[in-house]
């Protein structure tokens, strides 16, 4: 894993030309999408190496980035952390071309110059809808949940009861309200848009609440 300042030197040539916020309007326009569930916002890198840093993540465990958007969350966790595998999953066209562009970018250009620090990690994104793909290895799920609406939190918390026991669950601004989980932390951070809470949860034993 790289260390932070060599990990925002390689994401600030990567994303010195990319507009998330546009390519999110251009792609909810283009598939009339019309949900305030896909409004976007980014990570930017000192606040989310914080926010997985204290979850003190284990070599080999594998994160997962519903919405990933362009990408920044993903390819940061690559870069950051000894995750085996990282996944993104995204379902506006525009973004996940995008992202899937960075990723080739950075498979092609980057990771040859950095391989004694990442490896041959995992590293790739789903173009789909997260509530239907397949997320059971997660070790930590992370999503950026801040604008996701009611009915979207719902199906989200029936998602991820797929997930083991152990994994951690991290969505922004709204914490999982379901009995299912246990919320054991929350901490404010930076975003491209401000600070926002972040809220650790895990699955609960269901014999505490049954």
């Amino acid at each position: 894993m790289l260390k932070l300042e060599e990990a925002k030197k390689i994401f600030e040539k990567l994303y010195s030309k990319v507009d998330g916020r546009a390519l999110s309007l251009k792609g909810r326009e283009e598939q009339n999408l019309e949900s305030k569930s896909f409004v976007y916002g980014e990570v930017v890198p000192e606040g989310f190496y914080q926010l997985i840093s204290d979850l003190n993540p284990q070599p080999g465990e594998v994160f997962y980035d519903l919405g990933s958007g362009t990408g920044k969350a993903l390819l940061l966790a690559h870069m950051l952390f000894d995750f085996k595998k990282c996944v993104g999953i995204e379902l506006l066209d525009a973004l996940y071309a995008t992202s899937a562009e960075m990723v080739k970018r950075y498979e092609r250009d980057i990771r040859k110059k950095i391989i004694d620090a990442v490896d041959n990690r995992e590293v790739k994104v789903i173009h789909g809808d997260f509530l239907k793909q397949d997320i059971s290895d997660a070790d930590i799920v992370f999503m950026n949940s801040t604008c996701f609406q009611e009915d979207l939190m719902a199906l989200l918390e029936e998602k991820l009861e797929s997930v083991h026991a152990n994994a951690h669950i991290i969505s922004l601004s709204k914490p999982l309200k379901s009995p299912a989980y246990h919320q054991y932390k929350h901490k404010l951070y930076d975003f491209s848009w401000g600070q926002a809470t972040a809220f650790y949860h895990r699955k609960r034993l269901w014999k505490i609440y049954e």
